[in-house]
């Protein structure tokens, strides 16, 4: 068939129809932009529907059959095929949300991140490693059991370290282990009677938790320590019939050092006592209870005492009247305790030297008994030729038995000057015995030189020296002026009597001028007049008339 005029061809009618189908679905775009210009854009007309990650695709991708403005804005109205199509997992079967955002997002479909904690099982830990079907196995992604069990019995019945089933452990798998992984195990055995301390702590539950001690393992120490106790030989817990509770001697952290607290019973431990081994007390022949008396211990230590010989000595064989825990030596004995508290000397005093075998128990606290040969012996000065006291006290302190240490200032006769320094025997000599006299001739009559003036030391002299002497003659008559002066250096013309210079004369010096007659004359009148030299110095102390 021909075309002719005014008629149209075929492919002219095609693309009239085109043209036609074009502009009704562009109408109403183009109705859109004429009123809002400023929409007409890619990015304005997808707001809803974003064009990134796997949208962005060909308009036609999209828009195939339906329009520019009739596309779908939601999920399903483009991949509901797909929704329909999915069986790992079934989601038309579990009712999933056919909003596709919920899961997956518009990158790519994997992996899909559904908010498990919404559903009230949050993943944590390598659970939120595990793939669905890990979990969700043979399309069963309905609600699932939340226990622990439901997932792992397998795991549970697997483990042999410890072994689970033999050892009945709790079905509960949080009760040792967390979501982080199976080990290592996480249980918390403070949470129960028996807490972990020490050794305890890095021992292996299998050790406790045997298969001959299921699930709950005593507490006692005896029940895992029984081997232990038995096979201690230092010391030897079974032939000393030890106490089978351990933590009386020991604590977790090991078993040696043992820590039992001596101090808890009738007798705590000190000084040597500390470090002495248990079995030196605790011996064999003296089970469990060890007698607390020293002389059940030391009665060997007692017997070969030499010095002091204990034994010889007949010593008490309380060990702690003389001596302490920290060592035997030195001896701590208290003499202060005593009738006889030493002092000075007598401290360093060995005990032997007065305990000694013939003075047994009860030593007599007299100085005499002791020092007897000491008194005999001493020549400077000479006890026994002095028949001095023999209370050595009166002399002697404890300090040393020289310097002397006699109060002579408790006697009748104070010592003072020269006297302090005077050796006892220029006194005490053997001619005078006992009581010296204290009279100064006594001991100074060969000091006195011819013609002085008496016996009268003290009249002239002090204890401090014989020079200077202390008399003064113008005192008692003076011989400063007139004839007198002239007699200054000659004692002799007045004290006639060298042996006494008490006695003087006036009148032999005055014969002529105070003759018997003259002088009697001239004194008629005068009361108890005496024609005699110590009339005379009565009346005129000072040579005057």
């Amino acid at each position: 068939m021909k075309a002719t005029a005014g008629t149209m061809t075929d492919p002219s009618r095609h693309r009239l129809r085109s043209l036609l189908v074009l502009s009704l679905l562009l109408c109403g775009a183009c109705q859109d932009h004429v009123q809002s210009p400023d929409i007409w854009t890619v990015e304005s007309m997808h707001k809803d529907v974003g064009l990134s990650g796997g949208h962005q695709l060909e308009c036609a991708g999209c828009h195939a059959g339906v329009g520019f403005k009739g596309a779908a804005g939601n999920c399903a109205g483009c991949h509901l095929s797909l929704y329909e199509q999915t069986t790992q997992p079934d989601h038309t079967l579990l009712g999933y949300p056919e909003q596709c955002a919920e899961c997956h997002e518009i990158d790519a479909w994997q992996p899909a991140f559904i908010a498990h904690d919404t559903l009230g099982f949050a993943l944590e830990g390598a659970l939120a490693r595990v793939f669905c079907s890990g979990c969700h196995a043979d399309n069963v992604f309905g609600p699932l059991p939340s226990d622990c069990w439901s997932c792992h019995e397998t795991d549970f019945v697997a483990v042999a370290d410890p072994g689970h089933v033999a050892l009945q452990l709790s079905h509960q798998c949080t009760d040792c282990h967390d979501t982080a992984a199976w080990t290592p195990a996480t249980f918390d055995h403070d949470s129960t009677d028996f807490a972990l301390t020490g050794s305890h702590i890095e021992t292996a539950c299998v050790d406790c938790h045997t298969p001959a001690v299921l699930a709950a393992a005593p507490t006692d120490c005896w029940s895992c320590h029984e081997l232990d106790f038995d096979a201690a030989l230092d010391p030897s817990h079974v032939a000393l019939q030890l106490s089978p509770a351990c933590a009386e001697c020991h604590d977790t952290e090991a078993w040696a050092p043992a820590t039992f607290a001596h101090d808890s019973t009738e007798f705590a431990l000190t000084g040597a006592h500390i470090e002495t081994a248990c079995v030196d007390c605790h011996t064999p022949a003296v089970l469990a209870e060890a007698p607390t008396d020293c002389w059940s211990c030391h009665e060997v230590d007692f017997n070969k005492s030499s010095e002091p010989g204990h034994v010889a000595l007949q010593l008490s064989q309380d060990c702690t009247e003389c001596h302490d825990t920290e060592a035997w030596t030195p001896s701590s004995f208290d003499h202060g305790l005593t009738e006889f508290a030493l002092t000075g000397a007598h401290i360093e005093t060995a005990c032997a030297d007065c305990h000694t075998p013939a003075i047994v128990d009860e030593v007599p606290t007299d100085c005499w008994s002791c020092h007897e040969l000491d008194f005999n012996k001493s020549e400077l000065p000479g006890h026994v030729a002095l028949q001095l006291s023999q209370e050595c006290a009166e002399c002697h302190d404890t300090a040393a038995w020289a310097p002397a240490s006699f109060d002579h200032g408790l006697t009748a006769f104070a010592l003072t000057g020269a006297h302090i320094e005077t050796a006892c025997v220029d006194c005490h000599t053997p001619s005078v015995l006992g009581q010296v006299p204290t009279d100064c001739v006594a001991c100074h009559e060969v000091d006195e030189p011819v013609n002085h003036f008496g016996p009268a030391c003290i009249a002239c002299h002090t204890t401090a020296a014989w020079e200077p002497s202390t008399f003064n003659h113008e005192r008692l008559f003076p011989l400063s002026r007139g004839n007198h002066s002239r007699y200054r250096n000659d004692c002799g013309s007045c004290h006639l009597v060298p042996a006494d210079y008490a006695i003087f004369t006036c009148t032999d010096c005055h014969d002529n001028e105070h003759t018997r007659t003259r002088t009697d004359g001239r004194h008629r009148g005068v009361r108890n007049y005496i024609y005699e030299s110590a009339a005379c110095y009565q009346c005129h102390p000072a040579g005057r008339e």
